[in-house]
This record gives structure tokens, C-alpha cells and sequence, in this order.
């Protein structure tokens, strides 16, 4: 008998986020940079995704 379950959260990828470092010294140009937000993105998507478990991998300087 095949069922399909849902995959426990033990089990699901978890994805990977590139972070500048800590020690990057940003410009005062970049500081000014407002945050952006894809557009459509509910209060509930912002909150799921800042409570998500991912795995972070530190990058030297950010990506333009």
C-alpha cells in the first residue's frame, strides 16, 4: 500500500543563503540603498520566511 506522506522537516532541503560577512565595511552609497521587497509579498511571507531554518554561507563583498 503506497501512500504519499508529507516529508517530516527533519528531512526537507534546506536552502542556502549567501551573507556578506561581518567584517565588509559597507559604502555610505550602499547604507542609502532602500530594502527592496519583491513585489506581492504578504506580511505572512515575510514572517515564514524570516522564521525558516537555513544553512548560511558568508561571501566577501556583495553582488551588484
Amino acid at each position: 500500500m503506497s501512500r504519499d506522506k508529507p516529508v517530516p522537516p527533519c528531512e526537507e532541503a534546506i536552502p542556502t543563503v549567501e551573507l556578506v560577512h561581518p567584517s565588509y565595511q559597507p559604502t555610505e552609497k550602499e547604507l542609502d540603498e532602500p530594502v527592496r521587497v519583491p513585489p506581492n509579498t504578504s506580511p505572512e511571507d515575510i514572517a515564514r520566511a524570516l522564521g525558516r531554518r537555513v544553512n548560511i554561507r558568508y561571501i566577501r563583498r556583495p553582488r551588484r
